[in-house]
């Protein structure tokens, strides 16, 4: 699946009823409602459930939606090229987010610069003592799909949530498109344990 999987953002602050035009991805916070950022019908028009290729697990009828929206189209004001929101359907609350940076790094020494600027947000995040009571995991892998992955990941195990840095290389990814020669991503996520433990069992279904 192409940049699906544990790869979500969100941040400590909050402010309510926000306008869209005013949105910093940073006010967003686990456990909030989607529709004290968004209007309805913005949630209605992004939201990309049951589209198989990237999101066989969501759906209106299931537990989690998924919500996605692109720097174009001017509902936040970051540098991010994307952001994904996952949010439970019986309550609209958020339980993962994801901001992605697309295309920065999509070069022949894009991987090893997405780790140096990953080490820096994480420097960044320690001096504003958001790390604080977490635990450090680190995760390094080559997934089944080809995909590269260069993990930091910040446990909190009293609030179960999870702060994860990381550069993923798509450039071997099996659906990557054939013409992209270089395809690395950095991605900044916050993520509830609840969310992480249901994705990982759904992966696991459908892998079976």
């Amino acid at each position: 699946m192409k940049k699906l999987t544990f790869y979500f953002l969100i941040s400590l602050f909050f402010i309510t009823n926000v306008l869209a035009d005013q949105l910093v991805v940073s006010d967003i916070k686990l456990g909030t409602k989607l529709t004290d950022y968004f209007s309805t019908a913005q949630i209605s028009k992004y939201n990309i459930n049951d589209q198989p290729a990237t999101s066989p697990f969501f759906s209106y009828d299931g537990k989690y939606s998924w919500f996605k929206i692109v720097k174009e189209l001017n509902l936040y004001k970051d540098d991010y090229d994307k952001v994904d929101i996952n949010y439970a359907n019986n309550n609209d609350e958020i339980a993962n987010i994801g901001a992605i940076s697309d295309t920065e790094f999509d070069n022949s020494n894009g991987f090893n610069q997405c780790i140096k600027f990953r080490n820096k947000k994480v420097s960044e995040y320690k001096k504003k003592n958001i790390l604080i009571g977490h635990e450090k995991i680190i995760q390094k892998m080559i997934h089944p799909d080809k995909v590269k992955e260069d993990t930091i990941v910040f446990k909190n195990t009293f609030k179960r949530t999870y702060i994860s840095f990381s550069c993923l290389d798509y450039s071997n990814h099996v659906l990557t498109n054939p013409d992209k020669k270089y395809d690395t991503d950095f991605r900044i996520d916050y993520f509830t344990q609840d969310f992480n433990e249901w994705l990982l069992e759904q992966e696991k279904k459908h892998n079976n």
